[in-house]
């Protein structure tokens, strides 16, 4: 059998598909079903998680401006005031290893 030929069949074949596609839409909306149940199911734990995510973008522009303000402060030096130099003296000394 030529090439051409076995082209020319390859095109004329249509599969059955009748099987498959009978009960498609409910095969597929009882398994989203399912899905959905079993994520609601979860009680605490999906109210928890859709919480953390919502208020982490609430919370990035104060993160942001948190660290950028942390930054300013180091960057112009922390002035302590009068008489606290002694009790952070105080205080870091009690840090083991010596690590400031």
């Amino acid at each position: 059998m030529e090439f051409e030929q076995l082209l020319r069949l390859a095109r004329e074949h249509e599969p059955d598909t009748q099987a498959a596609q009978l009960g498609f839409e409910t095969r597929l909306s009882a398994g989203l079903r399912e899905l959905r149940e079993t994520s609601e199911g979860s009680g605490g734990a999906l109210l928890f998680s859709r919480w953390l995510w919502r208020t982490s973008f609430g919370l990035a522009p104060l993160v942001i401006a948190g660290v950028v303000f942390w930054f300013f402060l180091l960057s112009q030096g922390l002035s302590l005031p009068a008489g606290t130099e002694d009790v952070f003296g105080q205080l870091t000394a009690l840090l083991p290893g010596g690590l400031l």
